[in-house]
C-alpha cells in the first residue's frame, strides 16, 4: 500500500491535500430533546449556550415535536439562521419531527 501511495504522489498528478490551504472542520451537534416547545421553549436558551460555547456550523434537533402551529420566530436560536430547515411531525403521530439550524 505504501508503494502505491509513493507512486501516486511521484506521478505529479495527485496532490496530498487538494482542498483549500486552511480547511475549516465542519462542526455539528445532534440533540434528541423530545420536544422543542416543551416548558415554554426552555431548551432554546440551552442550545444558545451550547452555540455560544462551541460555535457549531450545524445543529440538529431530533424529536422536535414541531407542527405547523409553531412559527419559526418561536424557535429562533441566536447564532443560526432565523429560518431553520424543518420536517414537522405528522399530525396523527405522538412523537417526531426534526429541525436543522
Amino acid at each position: 500500500m505504501v508503494v502505491l501511495q509513493i507512486l501516486l504522489l511521484t506521478s505529479g498528478s495527485v496532490e496530498i491535500n487538494p482542498g483549500p490551504p486552511d480547511p475549516k472542520n465542519l462542526s455539528f451537534a445532534i440533540w434528541n430533546l423530545d420536544s422543542l416547545p416543551a416548558r415554554e421553549f426552555a431548551r432554546i436558551p440551552l442550545i444558545e449556550t451550547l452555540q455560544s460555547t462551541y460555535n457549531f456550523d450545524l445543529f440538529r434537533v431530533c424529536e422536535s415535536m414541531l407542527n405547523s402551529n409553531v412559527p419559526n420566530s418561536d424557535i429562533f436560536i441566536n447564532g443560526f439562521s432565523p429560518d431553520p430547515y424543518r420536517s414537522d411531525k405528522a399530525a396523527n403521530v405522538r412523537n417526531g419531527g426534526v429541525c436543522l439550524y
